[in-house]
């Protein structure tokens, strides 16, 4: 724990710990120079803030929102369709998509179908009971 209060932080899928490496020697286009090491030591931040989320204890009730890309990549097979409406890609009535993940679980939700179904709750910006209502639905 970071605190007493329960804060802790977890790398994303895995409780072991990564290794991050920077400087001018991780990069290829501008080794041995002083803007290569501060190149590779801009990408290996954006690397660990990717990696690394908090997880508060009261966290476990709410679904995460994730990068459409990640999503894409993870299930590079499905179709960016909603799986509440089931329509494919992102719509004026209803909404950009966006991707959730609780466990192993992904979905995929037009905004305003997440918003508006009767179990899905916003709270502090915090989505619940999303993946409830799609597997209500399915």
């Amino acid at each position: 724990p970071i605190n007493g209060n329960g804060d802790s932080l977890l790398l994303e899928g895995s409780e072991t710990m990564r290794l991050f490496f920077a400087g001018e020697h991780t990069t290829a286009l501008h080794p041995s120079m002083a803007h290569g090491a501060m190149l590779s030591g801009m990408r290996a931040a954006k690397e660990v803030t990717s990696a690394i989320h908090f997880k508060l204890d009261n966290d476990k009730d709410f679904d995460r929102v994730i990068p459409v890309a990640l999503f894409r990549h993870n299930n590079p097979d499905s179709d960016l369709r909603c799986n509440l409406c089931n329509k494919v890609g992102g719509q004026i009535r209803e909404g950009s998509l966006i991707a959730f993940k609780r466990g192993a679980r992904q979905v995929l939700l037009h905004n305003n179908c997440a918003e508006f179904s009767p179990e899905v709750e916003v709270v502090d910006s915090k989505w619940k009971n999303v993946i409830k209502a799609v597997n209500r639905d399915s």
